[in-house]
């Protein structure tokens, strides 16, 4: 369903209004995210670990609106 909406809101938004600008899906993650939630011994692994993790979503998402302008008008 995510999905749908987002190539939905990509064709109104990049394709109609922006003439062809492609945005990325998800932006990029602020920054220090709970850094302050746990001790400097986990602190590395858990945000290299969410990192690798947002990496890997944002990739995914962001193919989404691939070859959305060749769907509309085909």
């Amino acid at each position: 369903m995510q999905k749908i909406l987002v190539r939905v809101a990509k064709a109104i938004y990049d394709l109609i209004l922006t003439s062809g600008v492609f945005s990325p899906v998800v932006g990029m993650p602020q920054l220090g995210y709970f850094g302050k939630v746990w001790n400097n011994a986990d602190l590395v692994p858990r945000v290299k670990r969410m990192n690798d993790d947002w990496d890997q979503l944002e990739t995914i998402r962001n193919s989404w609106p691939d070859n959305l302008e060749d769907d509309l008008l085909a």
